[in-house]
């Protein structure tokens, strides 16, 4: 019995790093002070830093790492996990002061975040659907209470109840089909699922059973990856939630959900993954081309990076659509890119949010340039990036993406791609020039200015302008 911690540390800190936050807060509430909860945030970084610590102590290990066949940590899980712990700290350091805006429970809050982080990074090294699903799970209902957790604006309320009734949903299809597939196999360990199908692979009857699951499991991720058809619910929701919990969902879940795609699809069901290749196709190019279109009429600043979400998940599973080496290293770039500019698109919202607000529309950024131009300048950095100009982080991304669709023979799909980000330049830029180019409505103030977030928003736009060293 293989028992390698050090494959899972990680996640252990995240989860054990959850329960020590909540028992801070009941520590904190048990005072007669009932003293300030900020050093809860605190603790949550330094939680976050050491299991970066583990991680990249398990990266420097060289071989891959698996404990009990549940779990295997490799180079793709270690980019996973880097993803998630930098947009988790971030989200962290920046809603430092936000969080008392829409909640009184800051214990619950971190803690739940934690333990949301920790499922994301659990579903990057699973290597066995059960502990796939327990950790798709566990992350969902974390988001969904944190969806909800600004009570008295009833928008918040609705996404959480969306995110719920549309994630059970999708759960059950997840499930059913993983069932299917298990029936098919024998084993619901991914390594043992490959061997079982070569062998198994002349028979009708497994055939048919794969062929039932296979649709099935790819319904579970995509509405949690929010693909066209299942992406309803993502701009209701984005909308919603408080904007530090939409700016870790945004990112964490895409990169959850793909980590996990690829280590189901390319590890266990390779075969499945190249069959349904031209299906895939189309459905990536119907994702980007529905949330590029449809962003272009959203004068809501969290509706548009909503649907634009949903156009970046398409051209992410594009990358993966050839099922090579380089789609995994493209995608996992892209991921990592996508979460500094998103991330940082975000913290300007946050920082102009006041009141009960969740959200607010493009036209509340006119004159931004004059009125606050540190903000007006992060968010044309993180909107160029995030259209793909050049040299930004979203160039590259996209040029990674265009390069192993070519080599690989799908021109169509790379072209496609190409042309998405032609019209999803017109949304991103429209709010640029209502930021430099419209006159301002008063003089407002932003309530949410401070270092820290500053600091966020500093550290975003150096990633996204530095990330192309990680190419050389």
């Amino acid at each position: 019995m293989d028992l390698t911690y050090s494959a899972i540390w990680p996640e252990i800190i995240m989860f054990g790093g959850a329960i020590a936050v909540l028992l801070a807060d009941l520590a904190r509430r048990a005072t007669p002070q009932n003293g300030r909860a900020d050093y809860l945030c605190w603790l949550s970084l330094a939680i976050v830093g050491l299991s970066a610590v583990f991680a990249f102590a398990a990266k420097a290990d060289g071989a891959a790492l698996t404990f009990q066949a549940s779990a295997l940590a490799d180079a793709a899980s270690f980019g996973i996990r880097l993803i998630v712990l930098v947009a988790t700290a971030l989200v962290l350091a920046v809603g430092a002061r936000y969080v008392p805006s829409f909640t009184r429970q800051s214990g619950e809050y971190y803690t739940l975040l934690l333990l949301s982080a920790g499922s994301m990074m659990a579903m990057g090294i699973a290597a066995d659907l059960l502990v796939l699903f327990i950790a798709l799970e566990t992350f969902s209902l974390s988001l969904i209470i944190l969806a909800g957790m600004f009570r008295e604006n009833p928008h918040s309320m609705e996404a959480s109840i969306k995110y719920f009734l549309l994630g059970a949903f999708a759960s059950g299809f997840f499930i059913y089909g993983a069932a299917l597939i298990y029936g098919a196999t024998g084993t619901v360990s991914l390594l043992p699922m490959a061997e079982a199908l070569e062998t198994a692979a002349a028979d009708p009857a497994t055939r048919a059973l794969l062929w039932a699951g296979v649709p099935l499991l790819l319904v579970g991720f995509g509405f949690k990856l929010s693909l066209v058809p299942f992406h309803m619910w993502t701009p209701d929701v984005y909308q919603g939630a408080p904007t530090t919990v939409t700016a870790f969902m945004s990112v964490g879940t895409k990169t959850a959900m793909f980590g996990a795609l690829i280590r189901v699809f390319f590890v266990a069901l390779p075969s499945a993954w190249d069959e349904a290749a031209g299906v895939l196709a189309l459905l990536a190019v119907l994702t980007m081309t529905v949330g590029n279109l449809t962003a272009l009429s959203q004068t809501s600043l969290k509706r548009m990076l909503g649907y634009s979400s949903i156009a970046h998940a398409g051209y992410v599973l594009a990358a993966l659509v050839p099922r090579t080496p380089d789609a995994v290293d493209a995608a996992l770039f892209y991921l990592f890119a996508y979460a500094f500019m998103n991330v940082g698109a975000f913290i300007i919202i946050i920082a102009i949010e006041k009141g009960f607000e969740t959200d607010i529309e493009r036209s509340q950024l006119r004159g931004a340039s004059a009125k606050w131009p540190a903000l007006a300048g992060f968010m044309a950095l993180f909107l160029f990036s995030l259209s793909g100009i050049p040299p930004l982080a979203g160039f590259f991304g996209k040029f990674l993406i265009f390069r192993v669709l070519i080599d690989s023979g799908w021109t169509w799909l790379a072209v496609a791609v190409v042309l998405n980000s032609a019209v999803s330049a017109y949304f991103y830029l429209r709010v640029i020039v209502t930021m430099y180019f419209r006159p301002a409505d008063g003089d407002a103030q932003i309530p949410q200015s401070t270092r820290v977030l500053y600091m966020g928003m500093a550290a975003a736009g150096l990633l996204t302008v530095q990330q192309v060293l990680i190419l050389y």
